[in-house]
Formats: C-alpha cells, sequence, structure tokens
C-alpha cells in the first residue's frame, strides 16, 4: 500500500526532528564532558610552589634573565615561574638532578585542583630524578627501613638528602629515638661518615 504526499511529508519531517534531537543529545554529551587542559596550554607566565631540599642557603641565577632567588633555609617557599622552571633545567639541571629543590604545585588553586605535582614533572621532564625522593617530611621512614634498603635509597638520594640524613640520624642518635647499632653502621658504611654514638 502506498503512502499519501501528506504521509510522506509527516514521515520526513518526523525523521528529521529524530536527527535532531539525537544531534542535540550528542552535543550536550561534549559540552558536559570537562575537557582537561594540558600544562602546555599554560602561560609560561603561571607561577608554581618551589621550596628549598637543601640543608641551608641555595641560590639559583638565572643565565637567561639574570633574575635571582634566594632559599634561606629548608623548606623555604618561593615563587618562580614555568619559564624560569624551564630555564633551570636546560641551564643548571642540577638542581633537579640533586632535588635541591622540590615542586609543591602551582600557586593559583584552580590549576592545583586540575594538576598534580607529577604533572608539572612530566612538563619539565625532570620526573625520574624524584623517584627516591627524601626529604623532610618522610626521611624518618629511611630509619625503620632493613641495612640493604637503607643502602639502596641512600645510594639513589642526592648529596642535599644525603646532609638530611646525617643530621636527621644525628638529631634521633641524641634524643635516643635512633638505637639501633646497626642501622647507625649501615649509615655510616653508606654516607661514609661518623654519626653520634647512642649512650648506654
Amino acid at each position: 500500500m502506498g503512502y499519501t504526499k501528506e504521509q510522506r511529508e509527516a514521515k520526513k519531517l518526523a525523521e528529521t526532528e529524530s536527527n535532531i534531537k539525537s544531534l542535540d543529545s550528542k552535543v550536550e554529551k561534549v559540552v558536559d564532558k570537562k575537557v582537561k587542559t594540558s600544562i602546555k596550554n599554560l602561560p609560561l607566565t603561571t607561577s608554581v610552589l618551589v621550596r628549598s631540599n637543601c640543608f641551608g642557603q641555595l641560590v639559583y641565577k638565572s643565565k637567561k634573565t639574570g633574575f635571582q632567588i634566594e632559599w634561606d633555609d629548608t623548606n623555604t617557599p618561593q615563587y618562580l615561574s614555568l619559564d624560569e622552571l624551564l630555564v633551570m633545567r636546560n641551564t643548571y639541571r642540577k638542581f633537579f638532578e640533586k632535588n635541591w629543590v622540590v615542586i609543591d604545585g602551582f600557586v593559583e588553586s584552580e590549576y592545583n585542583n586540575e594538576f598534580s605535582v607529577e604533572d608539572i614533572l612530566d612538563f619539565l621532564q625532570v620526573k625520574s630524578f624524584y623517584k627516591n625522593l627524601l626529604c623532610p617530611e618522610n626521611i624518618n621512614d629511611l630509619f625503620k627501613m632493613s641495612s640493604v634498603e637503607i643502602e639502596n635509597r641512600i645510594k639513589n638520594s642526592s648529596s642535599g638528602s644525603k646532609d638530611f640524613i646525617i643530621i636527621r640520624a644525628n638529631e634521633l642518635i641524641e634524643s635516643k629515638q635512633l638505637d639501633s647499632l646497626n642501622v647507625i653502621n649501615t649509615l655510616e658504611k653508606v654516607l661514609n661518615c661518623e654519626l653520634s654514638r647512642p649512650n648506654m
């Protein structure tokens, strides 16, 4: 049985309306999906919170711009732009290789909510240097490890971290919180130093 002209037009109109609704639905889904911005799309002037991981004063002077910044002590936060961090990586790679500085995230909370510290390290291409990071927050964990683990961790640590280990070990020995001669002997052997001795 054939369709009348009106029926054909009504069917065509219904199909068009159905296609429009389907298209509207797809557009809404795309709009609803939050597209994650890449750090590469952020302005290079975006500030990053960077702290010193060195005992004592740390100074950075840019070869490119002459910009200079000082950290007075461990964990002192300073603000550097993504651009300046790239310059630091290209001209003074040791700041990252030796973990002299630690990235804490973006200064602006909107970026901090979107990007992790690992995202920033990936962007700077320095993530591999922070695999075995020892800093004041986690250094006590080292003294609870086995001799083999202590040796491996220290061998892969930066010189700045090694200074922390010596200082913290002496503090813990003097406060009688570290009294394992096995741990102390391992530390002295790997760090090539002489630590305090616990009073027995």
